[in-house]
């Protein structure tokens, strides 16, 4: 449908594209997903779309991607969560005026006020 519809429809579709995706991701209803919305990364990379739209793919992907893994059981939760950090890291530094970077700070911001890390806390809510 995005390729199918006027150029200043496309980002929405898209954006759909990627929650639903996302969606499906993490209710472990469609194994597939990662590498859909890889691909799709990719596609607008290489179609040269706006920053914002690419960052709420990579969010959507990296969110979904999160949250899926806390379905297992056998899962070692203290890595995940490390990744999870890395990764929101990661996005912000690379996608920092993207609207989803502020998801992403409020995330980081969160977990460091709960783990005692106020000043990170003060800095992460402060960019936010």
């Amino acid at each position: 449908l995005a390729e199918a519809s006027p150029e200043r429809d496309r980002d929405q579709w898209y954006r759909q594209m990627a929650d639903v995706t996302g969606m499906a991701i993490q209710a472990g209803d469609y194994p597939a997903g990662d590498e859909r919305l890889e691909q799709l990364q990719k596609k607008l990379t290489d179609a040269k779309a706006g920053d914002d739209l690419l960052a709420h793919v990579a969010f959507q992907r990296m969110w979904s991607l999160y949250m899926a893994s806390q379905h297992d059981p056998a899962a070692n939760k203290e890595e995940i969560q490390k990744k999870w950090l890395a990764d929101l890291e990661a996005f912000v530094n690379q996608y920092p005026k993207s609207a989803d970077a502020a998801e992403a700070l409020f995330q980081l911001g969160m977990y460091q006020e709960f783990t005692g890390k106020s000043e990170d806390a003060a800095k992460s809510y402060q960019q936010l």
